[in-house]
């Protein structure tokens, strides 16, 4: 497959970067067709010639009879006379006493009925999962659906929260910082308190404005700029938390691992301008620097490109041993399979964006012992045997974020428990309260800013199709 096929197919699977722009596609609804088309009868128009007769009928009888004068009594209403006649029509008919206890009866009912619907709207808790369910990162929105709803069913079968059941409502961003914040303004319009998501940090940090006004939690399992629960913690926004890591505790686990590792060799560091990918190879620059080795190139390319070639002739008159790049697996493919036409090879080191099987679908055979680092592989966990199963029997490989949605509807569920309340303040106060709760990943305690305690990870390596952590 050449590079254009290749590219064509992978901007089919998928969606927006988080920084760059995006498509906003105008969804036009198709108008609804008037009603009366599909009724039968002289109300429709499926009716016969002498229906619509009779409808224009009524429909003048009925303005006749709405023109109609106020006509006064001809027997004042406290004659013995009109008496009478109300007299002898209620023994005769429906007594006034009788319609007074039908319009008890149906105001009863009716009111029982509001009631009830408002008692079910209360009884399930609605949390909107928010991420890149369409577009070139659509392999992260599948991650989140599956996790958060996986996580859902397990937690409504065994009795819900406090006899309450979750309910999952999935809004798509496609990893675009516009319409990230478009959607958190629907969301919250929506009455929803809590969020799981969004993915791209360059969607989560002006979404979780719009949370933090309406008061609203977010918790994100994927985006892991520092900005986004540093900028909470500085606005005093108490319900903007991650329940995953951050990119300056991966560059410090990653960069001084590849100073020592590759000492005196040609390292450049790439990003692709967004936020994420930008903030991680940041972190990993600083850390290894500070550990004593100096990169070669430090270079931001474009997201989205088709032709990488001038970069790879840059890198390769530069000799390079090693590219670290920060970025996600559309880019990386493509500049491993052109820099394999030029003959130039490398070792690629990546943050946690290429689990998942399309980074191989992209870069084929020029993927082999590609690595990048991802938190301490949570399907091997004892916590995540149960889940692990049962969404791999649904035909789902749980892979990259899928567990960590999981565990953010977890962490929900027992925050609100812990909290007594399902208001947002109360839970994120309840979560930040030292303790440890259980999840799929582990258990785990968040800080005062809303990030989780004692990150861990693994450096992962792919190898014919797949990834498995290596020995560092």
């Amino acid at each position: 497959m050449d590079d254009d096929a290749l590219t064509k197919k992978v901007g089919q699977t998928g969606r927006d970067r988080e920084d760059g722009p995006a498509e906003n596609k105008t969804r036009v609804n198709p108008r609804c067709d008037d009603r009366a088309e599909a009724m039968p009868g002289p109300w429709g128009r499926a009716g016969s010639n002498r229906q619509g007769r009779d409808r224009t009928k009524i429909r003048r009888g009925l303005f006749a009879w709405s023109h109609l004068p106020l006509v006064q009594p001809s027997i004042p209403l406290d004659r013995p006379a009109f008496r009478d006649s109300f007299a002898r029509r209620s023994n005769s008919g429906f007594s006034r006493e009788n319609s007074m206890k039908l319009r008890t009866i149906m105001g009863a009912a009716a009111l029982g009925l509001a009631l009830g619907a408002q008692a079910s709207a209360q009884e399930d808790i609605v949390i909107a999962v928010a991420g890149p369910i369409t577009g070139q990162l659509a392999t992260i929105g599948d991650q989140f659906k599956t996790g958060a709803q996986a996580a859902a069913d397990a937690i409504n079968a065994a009795g819900g929260v406090g006899g309450r059941q979750i309910k999952i409502s999935l809004q798509d961003d496609q990893c675009d910082p516009k319409q990230a914040v478009s959607i958190a303004n629907r969301i919250v319009a929506e009455g929803i308190k809590f969020v799981d998501g969004h993915a791209c940090s360059g969607s989560s940090i002006p979404a979780s404005a719009v949370y933090a006004e309406a008061g609203a939690l977010m918790m994100s399992p994927a985006s892991s700029n520092p900005q986004l629960t540093d900028d909470a913690a500085n606005n005093g926004w108490p319900t903007i938390m991650r329940l995953y890591t951050r990119d300056d505790a991966q560059g410090a686990f990653i960069g001084p691992w590849i100073a020592k590792k590759y000492a005196g060799k040609n390292v450049v560091i790439l990003h692709d301008k967004s936020a994420y990918g930008q903030g991680v190879a940041d972190a990993v620059k600083s850390t290894m620097n500070g550990a004593g080795l100096t990169e070669v190139m430090y270079e931001g390319i474009n997201a989205g490109d088709k032709d990488y070639s001038a970069l790879v002739t840059k890198m390769k008159n530069l000799k390079a041993d090693v590219v670290y790049f920060g970025g996600y697996h559309p880019e990386a493919g493509l500049i491993l399979r052109q820099s394999a036409e030029q003959d130039l090879k490398f070792q690629l080191i990546m943050p946690d964006s290429i689990a998942s099987p399309e980074f191989w679908q992209v870069a084929g055979p020029a993927g082999e012992g590609t690595m990048f680092v991802f938190p301490s592989d949570p399907q091997s966990k004892p916590e995540a045997k149960e889940a692990v199963e049962k969404i791999k029997a649904a035909g789902f490989v749980p892979e990259g974020f899928t567990l960590f949605a999981y565990a953010v509807v977890q962490a929900v569920a027992q925050g609100i428990e812990r909290a007594g309340s399902d208001d947002p303040a109360a839970v994120a106060a309840a979560l930040k309260n030292g303790e440890p709760i259980n999840t799929v990943v582990g258990p785990i305690a968040f800080d005062e800013k809303g990030d989780i305690k004692n990150a861990t990870y693994d450096i992962n390596q792919w190898h014919d199709g797949s990834y498995a952590p290596i020995q560092p």
